[in-house]
């Protein structure tokens, strides 16, 4: 199997007046068994220093569609921060996150939500995300391969919105397509590391005022965007729509931080859990900036299919 990579370029919880998600109950597709993410946490909160970031000017076009020079797979056992490699299994690019520790949540006077707190210590190992969103294309060869059921909406399908993220799936959907591409859903952990790299960012593409060049948001477009849109809020390490366009599900319950991996929180549906919220991240065309933090969370129903839900996938 050919694995391809490159160097990247570097460069919610919901608050009041914002819409209410559109739950719908539908079947859960068959999935495979994922492994968990591995993460630890102390509780201990302490004060990040940030240094306010370079605004980036704004790009032409996103590096998720650069072609991907074929390099050997030993390369990949040490991977670099911001190496993309492209699945053979859904033939998509991934980026490499490194794995560390870092400040996780909110200290009292940033918090826009009480979820957010504590800030606290997580450690998490290194992982390959999805460079984007997944589209509704992506999404549609499984539907195709017979892995995935359709989504509640009316134009997964259609060729004009093919490279637009794929939304109306459920926690579970979301589940059986991340299985179906050979990986599986990001803890929060892993999603909030991603997008704040080593520097603690706010946002994915530094600490730089949100504007209509870095990301979908607060309504300044009124639909979601093709997947990439937006170079110029890339994250450090390359990630593409972080911060807007769509929220992406993760495999975490919304419970209480401080966030510890073996404590429940990443477990598979049960019949004490199976209706309680999963969380997503990254904010939405409708949600202000305050949602799109990296920090920020928002949970919501695993049986609720919106037209502002998402999800991208992580390999381990």
């Amino acid at each position: 199997v050919a694995l391809t990579a490159t160097a990247a370029t570097s460069t919610g919880t919901i608050a009041a007046n914002t819409p209410a998600a559109t739950s719908r109950t539908l079947a859960t597709p068959a999935r495979r068994a994922t492994a968990t993410p591995v993460a630890t946490a102390t509780a201990a909160s302490t004060r990040r220093s940030t240094t306010a970031a370079t605004p980036t000017p704004k790009a032409t076009a996103a590096s998720a569609t650069a072609p991907l020079p074929t390099v050997e797979s030993s390369a990949l056992q040490e991977p670099q921060p911001g190496q993309r490699w492209l699945n053979p299994a859904d033939g998509v690019a991934y980026v490499y996150v490194p794995g560390g520790s870092f400040e996780m949540g909110s200290l009292a006077d940033e918090a826009v939500s009480p979820r957010e707190e504590p800030q606290h210590e997580v450690t998490v190992e290194g992982f390959w995300m999805q460079q984007t969103e997944v589209t509704n294309a992506q999404y549609g060869r499984c539907v195709a391969a017979g892995e995935c059921q359709a989504p509640s909406n009316e134009r997964w399908d259609d060729p004009a919105y093919a490279e637009h993220p794929v939304t109306d799936v459920t926690w579970a959907q979301a589940t059986a397509y991340a299985a179906w591409a050979g990986g599986r859903l990001p803890s929060e952990a892993e999603w909030e590391r991603a997008c704040r790299s080593d520097d603690g960012r706010t946002y994915a593409w530094g600490n730089e005022t949100p504007s209509d060049e870095l990301a979908n948001f607060d309504s300044n477009v009124g639909d979601t965007m093709p997947v990439g849109s937006y170079a110029a809020g890339q994250s450090a390490y390359g990630l593409l729509d972080l911060s807007g366009n769509v929220w992406e599900w993760t495999n975490s319950l919304t419970t209480a931080y401080p966030y510890v991996a073996d404590d429940g929180r990443e477990a598979p549906p049960t019949v004490g859990n199976a209706d309680s919220e999963r969380t997503a991240r990254g904010g939405s065309i409708y949600y202000t900036h305050h949602h799109i933090r990296c920090a920020a969370r928002s949970g919501f129903a695993p049986s609720t299919a919106s037209q502002f839900i998402g999800l991208r996938v992580v390999l381990q």
